[in-house]
């Protein structure tokens, strides 16, 4: 097993299910407290969901583990622009990873 396949594994077992109540409720304390605890929570909650977008895109030419360092990347950017009283984090980060894969994110890493 490959360090990817574990990094997979781990984020599925430890990955948390949330309600949108419970997300926005994180999300609120992160936005206004700068509450670490809650950005953490909103991470494990929606990083399987980022890597799953993004594997999307393997086979394209790019090597599975930059596609998922960009789905980590799409999350932290998504995450830092969230406003809960605007939207949903999930909706946030598939606009951004759906944007960032195709167009060639991955050019600026040498992949081509």
């Amino acid at each position: 097993m490959d360090s990817l396949d574990v990094y997979l594994r781990d984020i599925r077992h430890c990955c948390l299910k949330l309600s949108r109540q419970e997300i926005h409720e994180l999300g609120v304390r992160w936005r206004d407290h700068n509450d670490q605890q809650a950005r953490e929570q909103l991470v494990l909650c929606v990083l399987p969901w980022a890597v799953k977008i993004a594997m999307r895109y393997k086979g394209r030419g790019v090597d599975q583990m930059d596609l998922v360092s960009l789905a980590n990347e799409g999350l932290m950017l998504a995450l830092g622009n969230f406003d809960p009283d605007k939207g949903s984090l999930t909706t946030h980060v598939a606009c951004l990873n759906a944007k960032s894969i195709p167009e060639g994110s991955w050019l600026d890493m040498g992949a081509y």
